[in-house]
């Protein structure tokens, strides 16, 4: 009877024990404890633990625009680059304040991200212009880092829109600052000769070594902008003291190449008329180059408004001057007309306004200038030129590299 017994007791133990054996786990499976995805945790590790990744996603890393965890910014507690659906829309971390820009293909808002003032560039993407092809603009921006350049904070997804959070938000483009400086020369008893308009003036002579090696990191990056105009270059005061810097924007259509010889191409691109080198309007081959006749547009530009006085405004004198029979207004179809302003006007009180030690790259400035609106691109100065000859020119924070993200500032214009 007790034997039985025994044998039941040991049959139950023996099968309660193999009841609680795990079954046997993947070798890729953790076998601690379960655990959530924290926010807190790297970037990378919380979406891998989260949700499986996506087209977008794999597209975004194969560009190079996914950074690790320790590089990222993740200002959305999700990542920097994040793709919401239409329910989740309202809970993206930014506070719109303003419109205040906009394009064909975008619209440009001033939003606030933890005290911070950024531009939101939104991009409505179709079957023309494709969220694949807009965000090419992100893939340059991250190669490039220079403190005067605007900054990608972070990209977003919502139905067919891509949003690009840039920074910083400026008060003025450079087209912007140069006219509102002309237009209070009218009044002369208050802006010429004050403190502001010696300032603007000032930063004017300053951007020239800012701008000149900007694009010279630019080149130097193998990259290509395409499109230098006054309307993409941004113009911000630092402080009260009547200082301003300058930014380059609006990567839009720049192309990215392995080598310096790459960058010599001849395929169909889009472009900005008034500013184009012949090449780039004729649709013929073109290489960095290109980029110089454009900058030395927008320098001629800067020139005159620096020369301008209450009585005569320079920069509407280039702009009359620049009309062929035909009605073209572009540079490219009045070369002759804008190389003999710039070497037949007064240039001295220019020369004189900079310090005696660095006269003599302020004269071979103005002496190379006449030759970046050369039609042959051979005969234009390169970036590393003008960066060098315009080097006593820069502010102090040129090789600072990029610009931190600062708080909040009172400013109204982005990147259209």
């Amino acid at each position: 009877m007790v034997l039985p017994v025994l044998i039941a007791l040991c049959l139950f133990i023996v099968l309660r024990r193999r009841r609680h054996i795990p079954k046997k786990r993947h070798h890729f499976i953790d076998s601690g404890p379960e655990r959530k995805p924290s926010l807190e945790e790297p970037v990378s590790d919380f979406h891998s633990i989260a949700a499986p990744r996506s087209n977008w996603y794999h597209h975004l890393q194969a560009k190079g625009i996914i950074r690790g965890p320790t590089e990222a910014l993740d200002w959305s507690g999700k990542g920097q680059h994040v793709e919401y659906t239409v329910e989740d829309e309202d809970t993206v971390p930014l506070v719109s304040e303003k419109i205040i820009g906009h394009s064909a293909t975008a619209l440009v808002e001033s939003v606030r991200w933890r005290g911070v003032l950024l531009a939101r560039k939104k991009v409505r993407c179709n079957k023309q212009l494709t969220c694949y092809d807009a965000v090419k603009e992100v893939t340059h921006l991250q190669r490039l880092q220079n403190n005067h350049l605007v900054q990608v904070v972070g990209t977003y997804i919502v139905r067919n829109d891509l949003s690009i959070l840039l920074h910083p938000v400026t008060e003025w483009n450079l087209e912007e600052f140069m006219d509102d400086t002309l237009d209070r020369l009218s009044d002369p008893d208050d802006f010429p000769g004050s403190y502001e308009h010696i300032g603007r003036v000032s930063a004017l002579k300053t951007f020239f070594g800012c701008l000149s090696n900007a694009i010279y990191y630019i080149h130097r990056m193998n990259i290509k902008h395409m499109d230098i105009k006054p309307k993409n270059l941004l113009v911000r005061r630092t402080n009260m003291l009547e200082e301003f810097k300058v930014y380059v924007a609006d990567f839009g259509i720049a192309r990215s190449y392995n080598c310096p010889e790459e960058a010599e191409t001849d395929s169909w691109t889009a472009f900005t008329r008034t500013y184009a080198a012949p090449e780039v309007v004729m649709q013929s081959k073109r290489g960095f180059n290109a980029d110089m006749f454009s900058l030395g547009c927008v320098y001629t530009e800067m020139l005159a408004t620096i020369f301008s006085t209450a009585s005569c405004n320079r920069k509407a004198e280039v702009r009359s001057l620049r009309g062929d029979p035909s009605g073209d207004t572009s540079y490219q179809a009045n070369i002759v007309a804008m190389q003999t302003w710039l070497w037949r006007i007064d240039k001295q009180a220019f020369v004189n306004a900079i310090s005696e030690t660095d006269r003599k790259a302020s004269q071979m400035f103005l002496a190379e200038l006449p030759h970046l609106l050369h039609c042959d691109p051979a005969r234009r100065p390169t970036s590393e030129v003008m960066a060098n000859c315009t080097k006593p020119l820069r502010c102090l924070k040129c090789d600072l590299g990029p610009e931190l993200l600062g708080a909040a500032e009172p400013a109204a214009k982005a990147i259209s």
